[in-house]
């Protein structure tokens, strides 16, 4: 059986008492490389910031490197605007990115 990296499971999240994500299932495996595309107002920096800690959810999600309470500090989302600093001093950690921009639109 492969070894999943990111398993989500019947994810669902409010904010402001709107439904925003509704029953995501999702499971990446090592070496896969995934995009998250859709129009604006579509979910996608709501999950992204789930991802981070940022909004409470019900449903799972888990990671190889273990849940949500080892992973929130791991996860960065990576704005459209955003300049990068050199971190090769820094320690190694694994890595999520989300780079937001419209791919769709003209």
């Amino acid at each position: 059986m492969e070894k999943f990296f990111l398993s989500i499971e019947h994810l669902n999240v409010h904010v402001g008492g709107e439904h925003v994500l509704r029953d995501i299932n999702l499971k990446i495996f090592r070496g896969q490389q995934w995009a998250i595309v859709g129009p604006s107002g579509s979910g996608k920096t709501v999950l992204a910031q789930t991802l981070c800690g940022k909004h409470f959810f019900t449903g799972r999600i888990n990671s190889s490197f273990g849940g949500p309470e080892n992973f929130y500090s791991l996860i960065r989302i990576v704005e459209q605007q955003h300049h990068f600093k050199d971190i090769t001093n820094r320690r190694k950690k694994f890595r999520i990115g989300f780079i937001y921009g419209s791919f769709l639109d003209e």
